[in-house]
């Protein structure tokens, strides 16, 4: 029996249970394969059929000793988070490295200057080692400088136009203006990467700054603005959300998605003496949720941790919550078992760590 002779079922079936890598081998095979693969249906399919992993990349400049240069990324994979190293293909050109995002299977890195500018930014599914360098927003004539640096930036995926788009939000500080006090001004600029251009937007911004990663959920990109807030774009106007009262005086908030809901951790210190007059760190941790824009947050778990939890990684693929306790080792909590788990990362380097879905996308 020759491919000709395969049920077109079936086909689809064995292409369904491949890695991103076969994959786009592949599509050399024959029109028709190349076709079913780059279909939206079969992508919206392999998506949910994904592996699930959880990835580290290196920040800051490859070390000296490195000829030509190149920094690592570090896969964990399973619920055992088996560890894989993989150089990243583009290390030599970023020097100083800044994890703008991840969402489907790509990752969005930046390189930024001393002063804070980004110089340029890559795409990378790092499944199928394609990788796509962005040249940064520049308005005609701009000079990069301390002047024209980006205060927010977030990566993410629009449904409604099938796209993966890039936010810059820059503050632009306009000296001719001082001391009016009218003399910052914000501009926000997207990146497409069906179109391959950027295009700016008309609107009010609202005066923040944010250092986390944007979350991408319901198409929208949202940045953690303070215990308070969050702010959310829809790609065309900006919107503000109340966080629940409770985490005023939360000392750690970090923003997420599980399992479809938009998500925040946060983490209540409180010591409790232990033996000897000794005083033992514990962390009461909290996970609210929220299904849709107009419902109320939910508190939905609600644990202790007879450790310091200094971090929240982000949700494993069975569910667990992974996070950083005593600023560098990791543990993750069962929400059914309510049970805890060590988990041994072996990385040594400063890293940014996000979770990752194997998901065919053409760069």
């Amino acid at each position: 029996m020759s491919l000709a002779d395969l049920p077109d079922d079936i086909v689809k079936l064995i292409l369904m249970r491949l890695p991103v890598r076969s994959l786009h081998r592949c599509k050399c095979v024959c029109k028709s394969w190349r076709d079913k693969i780059n279909s939206p249906h079969f992508m919206e399919r392999y998506l949910h059929a994904s592996n699930w992993h959880l990835v580290c990349v290196e920040l800051g400049n490859p070390p000296l000793s490195c000829d030509p240069p190149r920094s690592l990324c570090y896969i964990f994979s399973g619920e055992s988070l088996s560890l894989t190293r993989m150089e990243i293909p583009f290390a030599g050109h970023i020097g100083q490295c800044a994890l703008i995002g991840s969402c489907n299977g790509l990752i969005c890195v930046a390189n930024r200057s001393r002063n804070g500018y980004v110089q340029r930014m890559y795409l990378w599914n790092l499944f199928s080692t394609k990788y796509k360098e962005v040249q940064p927003y520049r308005s005609e004539g701009e000079i990069p400088s301390v002047r024209t640096s980006p205060i927010v930036l977030g990566f993410g995926f629009h449904p409604e136009s099938n796209d993966y788009k890039i936010v810059m939000i820059l503050h632009h500080q306009l000296y001719y203006n001082y001391p009016s006090g009218n003399n910052i001004k914000h501009g926000v600029h997207i990146y497409s990467l069906n179109t391959d251009s950027w295009r700016s937007l008309e609107c009010r911004v609202p005066a923040f700054r944010s250092s986390s990663s944007a979350v991408c959920w319901n198409g929208n990109m949202h940045w953690l603005f303070s215990n308070r807030l969050i702010v959310l774009l829809n790609f065309e106007v900006f919107e503000e959300m109340a966080l629940p009262e409770e985490l005023l005086h939360a000392k750690v908030v970090k923003l997420l998605v599980a399992n479809g809901l938009l998500a925040v951790c946060s983490v209540c210190e409180e010591a409790a003496v232990g033996h000897v007059h000794e005083e033992a760190q514990r962390s009461d941790c909290s996970v609210w949720v929220k299904d849709e824009y107009h419902m109320p947050w939910e508190k939905r778990h609600s644990f202790q941790v007879d450790r310091q939890v200094t971090g929240f990684d982000d949700f494993m693929k069975n569910g667990e919550l992974l996070m950083v306790v005593d600023d560098d080792e990791h543990i993750s909590w069962n929400p059914t078992t309510r049970q805890f788990t060590d988990h041994p990362l072996e990385v040594e380097v400063e890293s940014d760590l996000v979770t990752l879905i194997e998901r065919f996308v053409s760069l």
